[in-house]
C-alpha cells in the first residue's frame, strides 16, 4: 500500500508539471484566456499534494504573466489565494508561510517585492480564507493564535468556531479550557442575537470537541458546564434525554489529574449519573456508565463507594477490577481480605480446592490485585498470583491469554517495595524470563517501564554497578532512558 501510495503521488505530481506548462505556456501560445477557473484547478492540485510552497511559486509566476504594470491589484480572485493558503496549511512547518500569505490579504499589502519587479495587491479574505488559517492553526496544534484569529472575524461561522475550538483542545495552552468556554458563551450570545455575527448554535461537532479539550484536561466542573450549555442551546427532548453527553462529562471527571481533587470530582461524577438515571427515556444505564464512575471512585482510593455502586447494576468483569483498584489506592487495613473475596467471587479458587472449575478473570482484573500488592510491598503475595495465572492458564481453567507487560511491571514493583534480601535476584530473574519469552516470540516486549521497576529494585538496594550496566544497555537498545531512569541510577549510588 506504502508503494501505492508513492506511485500514485508522483503520477499526480507529473500531471501538475504537465498542467503548469499548459497554463503558463500553451494557453498564451495559442492565444486562450487564462481564467480564475483554470488557474485554481491546478493551484488546488498543488494544495491536495500538500505543496504549498509550488503553489504559491505558480500563483507569482501567473499573477506576473497577467499584470499590465509596476502595481496593480491581483488579476487572481481570492479562490486562487486561498488554495495556496490551503497548501500551506497542510504542507510540514508551511504554518510561517501560511501566516505570511493571510497577513499579506489581510493588510493589503503586496507579495514578494523582493524577487519581482511587479508589486501585486493580494485580494481581500474571505470567510473560507479565514476558516483555511484557523485549520492551520488546528493542525499545528497553534490554540492561542487561533483563539485570537477567531475575535478579529466579525461574523464568524460555526466552522471557524469548530477550527478554534481544535486548536485549543490539541494546544499545549494551560488556559485552552477557559478560552474554550469563552467560545462557547460567543456562540450563546450569537444564538441570542445578542452578539456579533449569524446565528450560530453550540451544535453536537462543537460540543463534542470542546469536551474532548475538557476531558484531555480533567476538567470536569468546566466539561459540565459545557454540557448545560449544550442542553440549553438544544432544547428538544431528544437531546435532552441522550446518554452520550452525560458520557463526555463523567469522562472529564474521571480524568481529573491533581490527586488531592479527585474525591470531589467523584462526588461530582456520581451526582452527574444520578441525573442521567431520571432522564425521560433511559431506563436502565448500562455497565459502562457504572464503570466509569467506578474509576472515579478507585482513581480517589474510594473503595467503600465503589462496593457500593457495585450493587446498583449488573456489574462486568471489569467493574470487579475497578473496585480491587479503589481498594489498592485506599490503604485500608482490610483491603487486601476485601479485595481477595473479590477475586473469589469471580470464581478464582480459594484454598485447599482439589478440583478447579473453569473460570474467567479478566487479565486488567488480576493487574489490580497485583497492583495492590505492589503498593503494600507484598513481593511474595505478587510472585505467587502471578504464578497461579500461569498454571490455570496452562491446565486450561483460565480462559485468558496470559499474564501482560503492566503484571510483570506490578509484580516488579512489589518486589522493589520488599525488604526481601533476595528481592533483587528474584527481579532480575523475572526479567530475564520475560527477555527470554520475548526473544522466542512468545511474550511480551519488555517496556522502558519494566527496565525502570528494575532500575528502582537496584536504587533501593543501592546496587550501583548493576544500575549502570542496565542504563548502559538500554541505550544500546531502540529505548531510550527518561529522567526516571537517570533518577534511579543515582539513587542507587546515593544508598
Amino acid at each position: 500500500p506504502h508503494k501505492k501510495k508513492i506511485k500514485q503521488y508522483l503520477s499526480k505530481k507529473k500531471a501538475l508539471t504537465r498542467a503548469r506548462y499548459i497554463l503558463l505556456e500553451h494557453m498564451p501560445e495559442v492565444g486562450v484566456q487564462i481564467t480564475n477557473h483554470t488557474c485554481n484547478a491546478v493551484l488546488s492540485g498543488y494544495s491536495a499534494l500538500e505543496m504549498g510552497t509550488e503553489a504559491e511559486k505558480l500563483l507569482q509566476e501567473i499573477e506576473t504573466l497577467l499584470s499590465l504594470s509596476s502595481s496593480q491589484p491581483s488579476a487572481l480572485d481570492t479562490a486562487c489565494y486561498n488554495s495556496v493558503l490551503h497548501g500551506y496549511c497542510r504542507e510540514s512547518n508551511g504554518v510561517s508561510s501560511a501566516e505570511r500569505l493571510f497577513m499579506a490579504m489581510k493588510e493589503q499589502t503586496s507579495l514578494h517585492e523582493e524577487t519581482s519587479n511587479t508589486q501585486v495587491l493580494p485580494p481581500k479574505p474571505d470567510m473560507i480564507t479565514y476558516a483555511s488559517m484557523l485549520n492551520c492553526y488546528s493542525i499545528n496544534r497553534m490554540g492561542a493564535e487561533a483563539y485570537s484569529l477567531v475575535q478579529q472575524i466579525e461574523r464568524p461561522t460555526s466552522a471557524c468556531y469548530l477550527s478554534a475550538i481544535k486548536a485549543l483542545e490539541r494546544s499545549n495552552d494551560a488556559t485552552s479550557p477557559d478560552k474554550v468556554l469563552s467560545l462557547i458563551d460567543q456562540i450563546e450570545q450569537n444564538r441570542s442575537g445578542s452578539g456579533k455575527g449569524p446565528t450560530t448554535v453550540l451544535n453536537r461537532s462543537l460540543f463534542n470537541v470542546a469536551m474532548q479539550c475538557m476531558i484531555k484536561r480533567g476538567e470536569g466542573a468546566k466539561a459540565e458546564e459545557v454540557l448545560d450549555k449544550y442542553l440549553n442551546s438544544n432544547s428538544s427532548r431528544e437531546q435532552k434525554n441522550d446518554v452520550q453527553p452525560y458520557i463526555l462529562a463523567l469522562n472529564a471527571y474521571e480524568n481529573t489529574k491533581p490527586v488531592l481533587k479527585r474525591k470531589e470530582a467523584a462526588e461530582s461524577a456520581e451526582t452527574l449519573l444520578q441525573k442521567m438515571q431520571s432522564l425521560e427515556k433511559v431506563q436502565k444505564l448500562d455497565a459502562g456508565a457504572y464503570n466509569i464512575l467506578l474509576n472515579c471512585f478507585a482513581r480517589a482510593g474510594m473503595s467503600s463507594a465503589a462496593e457500593m455502586l457495585l450493587e446498583e447494576f449488573a456489574p462486568t468483569p471489569e467493574s470487579y477490577g475497578l473496585v480491587i483498584k479503589a481498594i489498592s489506592l485506599s490503604d485500608e487495613k482490610d483491603g487486601v481480605e476485601r479485595a481477595w473475596n473479590i477475586l473469589y467471587q469471580l470464581g478464582y479458587p480459594r484454598k485447599n480446592v482439589k478440583d478447579v472449575e473453569p473460570f474467567h478473570v479478566p487479565i486488567f482484573t488480576f493487574n489490580s490485585m497485583l497492583k495492590l500488592f505492589a503498593r503494600r510491598g507484598m513481593a511474595t503475595e505478587a510472585e505467587a498470583l502471578l504464578h497461579s495465572i500461569d498454571e490455570f492458564i496452562l491446565e486450561g481453567k483460565l480462559k485468558e491469554s496470559g499474564p501482560n507487560i503492566r503484571s510483570y511491571e506490578a509484580v516488579l514493583e512489589a518486589l522493589g517495595k520488599s525488604n526481601d534480601p533476595d528481592a533483587v535476584e528474584r527481579a532480575e530473574a523475572l526479567v530475564t524470563r520475560l527477555e527470554v519469552m520475548s526473544e522466542l516470540g512468545g511474550g511480551q516486549q519488555p517496556s522502558l517501564k519494566l527496565y525502570n521497576t528494575l532500575l528502582a529494585c537496584y536504587a533501593n538496594a543501592g546496587k550501583v554497578g548493576s544500575a549502570e550496566r542496565l542504563l548502559s544497555r538500554l541505550h544500546e537498545q531502540s529505548l531510550k532512558p527518561d529522567a526516571f531512569s537517570y533518577g534511579a541510577t543515582i539513587k542507587a549510588l546515593k544508598n
